[in-house]
């Protein structure tokens, strides 16, 4: 199984649309994988395995810091690897995403007035962001709402994921749900920025992370055809044998209780696994 992750953080931001999970949280769920089964690389969990025990690969999406700040050593003390598709974004000096704006405009404006601005009718901050990742034009109008806070993105976040021999994909320099991209654009979406997050790693990505995890077979042989050897959406599927590997499923668990997340594990894989102790 493949689980998905995003930000981490000592203490998530209340009302985040970003998916979010404290540091806590994440290394409790690493300790546990890492008991009831084997943590392997991504490029490695659809081989076959003579043992019985569940396999499951760790995947994080997007530029951000914590990836570097928070993640980083929580899997190098448990020793276990995972994959981070980037973007690159901060090689072209496009700084944060637009849904961190988003959130940077509703803490200073208020949901009721960002709305109104848009021109996006929305009842909380997650069903605008639903609204906006179908509406490209209305994603383009939120970088004139307010400057964002957290700043521009900086190489020196990202270097210590290049040298720790983690595996690095590739998740598109602007982050469009490619279903909505007409062939040409799709094309594009898949190579724009490739060349410079290559040189910057010292290797070319092979693995490819679908944008809101959305895709479709059109999605998919066209990354087959960019020279991709797998790509991932957010099916939540297991991966076996069998699964296509250009519509991978991965499960991102969320903010939950340990209990939560081993309950969850289990139904997700049909069989019993280690459970969480009462204390």
């Amino acid at each position: 199984m493949a689980l998905l992750y995003h930000q981490v953080l000592p203490e998530p931001r209340p009302g985040s649309i970003t998916p979010t999970i404290s540091v806590d949280q994440f290394e409790a769920e690493i300790a546990y994988l890492a008991s009831v089964g084997q943590i392997v690389p991504l490029e490695t969990l659809h081989h076959p395995s003579p043992s019985t025990r569940p396999r499951f690969a760790i995947t994080l999406d997007d530029d951000y810091k914590s990836h570097a700040e928070h993640v980083l050593p929580v899997l190098q003390r448990h020793n276990v690897p995972a994959t981070f598709f980037l973007s690159g974004r901060w090689l072209h000096g496009l700084g944060a995403y637009w849904w961190e704006k988003l959130e940077d405009a509703i803490a200073a404006r208020g949901l009721d007035e960002v709305c109104l601005a848009l021109g996006v009718p929305a009842g909380t901050a997650d069903e605008l962001a639903i609204r906006l990742e179908r509406d490209l034009a209305a994603q383009s109008r939120v970088e004139e709402l307010c400057d964002f806070a957290g700043g521009s993105i900086s190489e020196d976040w990202f270097k210590p994921l290049f040298e720790s021999g983690m595996g690095i994909g590739f998740h598109t320099l602007h982050h469009p749900r490619l279903t909505l991209l007409d062939d040409e654009g799709l094309e594009q979406a898949l190579s724009l920025g490739l060349a410079e997050l290559a040189e910057t790693m010292a290797a070319r990505p092979f693995l490819f992370a679908y944008p809101h995890g959305r895709a479709g077979r059109r999605e998919a042989s066209a990354v087959q055809d960019a020279g991709f050897t797998a790509a991932f959406t957010t099916s939540k599927d297991p991966v076996g044998a069998d699964s296509d590997r250009y519509l991978v499923g991965r499960w991102e668990p969320g903010a939950s209780t340990l209990r939560d997340f081993a309950a969850e594990l289990a139904w997700r894989l049909h069989a019993p696994i280690q459970p969480i102790s009462a204390n």
